[in-house]
């Protein structure tokens, strides 16, 4: 087995010190532009990666999970995965520090061990950021492709299972209904929906609404008057897709089949009962804690898929 590189070799090749090299790969103390430049490059080429467990040991302190909360933080509750996360974290023996988009910054220079960024947040912005070298990031949504996301929601299999029970009523034209500010999280779910409605044979049309109940109205108008026979819906509030359709004069499932991207027990208590894709925020916190524990341990992990769970209710069966 090749051993693993150490900090005292990165020094060495980049020709400076321990200390030097350990102050340019953890981002605490600026160097000069070519002696950053010399132990980046001397860090990878060794494959060198920090251990977080014991810089932080070493600094005389408790490991330290960053989370940086997005600007949009997409079809999940934030205090059910927050809750679950903290908890998790601290029977671990971690600290977890929470900062919103805007002070991401200060968070990476507070000396975390570990970012995860709970919601979506456009790549310029993730670009800009200075990142300690070798700093662990999980997120939670794919975020352009980009390789660090280690958790995340499948689309092609949402899409399966949401277009395959839909296809199992006899709904052979599906609408998608999506709302405003979402195209970086979603257009993956947008691309898997229309590719496996065309591979089941059945027509897909996508709408958008603005977020407001006469925007929701709208939107779902055109889904009716282009024939749609069931309607997925994902950030709007499913008292306001029921209201819309209410409005237009028809109702689910008499008219048109629906289920709505939700967390939650209101979906459940309307009437009818709305069916729901859920992402399971607590057991999505579960997850991602158990990701952050074993990468801070030096435990290698592997890209994980973020739970989901259609449940049906009689939005969408057919009478």
């Amino acid at each position: 087995m090749t051993a693993r590189p150490t900090l005292a070799k990165v020094a060495h090749l980049a020709g400076v010190s321990k200390t030097t090299a350990a102050n340019v790969l953890s981002g605490r103390k600026k160097a000069s532009p070519e002696t950053t430049r010399r132990v980046l490059a001397a860090a990878k080429s060794l494959d060198y990666r920090l251990d977080s467990a014991a810089s932080s040991l070493s600094r005389g302190r408790t490991p330290v999970i960053g989370v940086m909360v997005a600007e949009f933080v997409p079809g999940m509750v934030v205090s059910g995965i927050s809750a679950v996360f903290v908890q998790r974290c601290s029977e671990a023996g971690l600290v977890v520090s929470f900062a919103s988009q805007a002070k991401a910054q200060a968070l990476l220079d507070s000396g975390i061990d570990m970012l995860v960024v709970l919601g979506s947040a456009d790549r310029n912005f993730l670009d800009s950021l200075k990142m300690p070298f070798g700093l662990p990031v999980v997120a939670m949504e794919t975020v352009d492709g980009r390789p660090f996301s280690w958790a995340h929601h499948d689309p092609v299999a949402i899409a399966r299972t949401v277009m395959g029970h839909l296809g199992d009523q006899g709904c052979r034209h599906v609408g998608w209904l999506l709302g405003p500010g979402v195209d970086a999280v979603f257009e993956p779910w947008t691309l898997a929906l229309d590719e496996v409605a065309g591979d089941m044979g059945l027509a897909f049309t996508t709408v958008r609404h603005d977020g407001t109940p006469d925007g929701v109205t709208h939107a779902m108008g055109e889904l009716l008057a282009a024939g749609v026979e069931g309607v997925f819906s994902a950030m709007a509030p499913t008292p306001m897709v029921y209201d819309a359709l209410r409005a237009l004069g028809k109702s689910a499932p008499a008219d048109v089949l629906l289920v709505v991207q939700a967390d939650g027990v209101v979906e459940d208590a309307m009437t009818p009962k709305i069916s729901t894709l859920s992402l399971m925020s607590l057991l999505s916190g579960v997850v991602i804690a158990d990701l952050c524990i074993a990468t801070v341990a030096g435990r290698p992990v592997e890209p994980v898929q973020l739970p989901f769970e259609l449940s049906v209710r009689e939005s969408s069966t057919r009478p």
